[in-house]
């Protein structure tokens, strides 16, 4: 008995120990799912006469943050085509007068972990990781100054968090706040790169072709 009553006292400091050593590690990351198309080069590369463009969000799907998340994904529209460089000025707003018009509609699902999962994954300092994520789907139609539609972008990505040990590392650089910012203005930079690719915003851009070298010996 004093054997297994010694044991069971020097037991429980290791478990403490290897608890608190353990908890300083757990950390909070998000990650995107990649399905947006890959962003080469930022402002793109555009000729012809550049004109003025009016962008509205319309009003949208979304589950929890209805009104600042539209306020979010609207103010990274804005950005992203004023960045671009391939507009003369743009306006926020559907009121005003403008040669193009970006009407975009954003559809935002999400789930979040259960509670039981969540009692888990605490109790074993989330060496059970916990997940949860957010689903942005846009659609961007484009508009002439007459109304008539000159075609439509639609783009989706997933941001899913995790918290779990050890994740402490990437935890400062992936931060759920930056990613999902990050996400919103990638969301617009691939739709107007489309755009352009595909004539709506004017003559389809073709890529250069890659620079032919000469053999050696030839002149």
């Amino acid at each position: 008995m004093p054997e297994l009553s010694r044991r069971r006292r020097t037991g429980a400091p290791r478990a403490t120990l290897a608890l608190s050593l353990l908890a300083p590690l757990w950390g909070c990351a998000a990650f995107r799912s990649g399905h947006l198309p890959e962003i080469p080069r930022w402002p793109p590369e555009a000729e012809g006469p550049r004109k003025t463009i009016a962008v509205s969000s319309a009003p949208h799907e979304s589950q929890g943050r209805g009104g600042s998340l539209l306020t979010e994904i609207h103010l990274a529209a804005i950005e992203a085509f004023e960045s671009s460089g391939l507009f003369a000025s743009v306006l926020s707003g559907d009121r005003h007068a403008a040669d193009l018009r970006a009407r975009i509609v954003v559809r935002h699902t999400g789930k979040w972990y259960h509670p039981l999962h969540g009692f888990f994954s605490g109790v074993t300092l989330f060496l059970i990781p916990l997940t949860a994520w957010d689903e942005f789907e846009v659609k961007t139609q484009f508009l002439d100054d007459r109304e008539n539609v000159l075609g439509t972008v639609e783009l989706k990505e997933r941001v899913t968090l995790w918290v779990q040990t050890f994740l402490i590392v990437a935890a400062p650089f992936r931060t759920a706040r930056s990613v999902l910012k990050a996400t919103h203005r990638d969301l617009f930079r691939a739709t107007l790169l489309e755009a352009l690719q595909t004539g709506i915003l004017g003559s389809p851009v073709v890529p250069a072709p890659p620079p032919v070298r000469a053999r050696p010996g030839t002149p």
